[in-house]
């Protein structure tokens, strides 16, 4: 019954798992040396890390790259450093796998009248986006720089 629902033909499905096995071993180690120092053991847990809660501010809000370096130095109550920004930007990512992922679950499990296949849609064309910008791979090394 679920497969009548949600088709692979909906979704990206195996271009973003093989996208998100990919992030893994790199969000590994950006999750442990984080400020918070502690590393959450899966995506609900995410929630709990400030700088995925600024992640999702700033991406679900539309903030800018000045944007988000505003918001970091005056949380950090401090200049933007490069690690700190690098964070901030990985995690707008993963606020995005979260919410696409949310929404194919939704999409076949709810039965509101809203239009889950486009929100998961929209969540994944941007993460597409965001992992495609050229700068992503030096922020995966600047995020995990000490």
């Amino acid at each position: 019954a679920m497969s009548s629902v949600v088709s692979r033909t909906m979704y990206p499905v195996q271009t973003s798992m093989d996208l998100i096995t990919r992030m893994q071993s790199q969000f590994t180690t950006l999750q442990t040396q984080l400020a918070t120092g502690q590393k959450a053991s899966n995506l609900a847990e995410l929630g709990s890390d400030r700088y995925f809660d600024l992640g999702n501010l700033s991406i679900n809000n539309g903030f800018s790259e000045d944007d988000d370096r505003a918001l970091l130095s005056a949380y950090w109550a401090a200049p933007c450093t490069p690690r700190r920004f690098a964070a901030l930007r990985l995690m707008r990512v993963m606020s995005d796998v979260r919410e696409a992922l949310w929404g194919v679950a939704q999409a076949a499990l709810s039965d509101l009248d809203f239009d889950f296949s486009g929100y998961a849609e929209r969540h994944f064309a941007r993460l597409r986006a965001s992992t495609a910008d050229p700068r992503f791979e030096s922020w995966l090394r600047d995020a995990a720089t000490p």
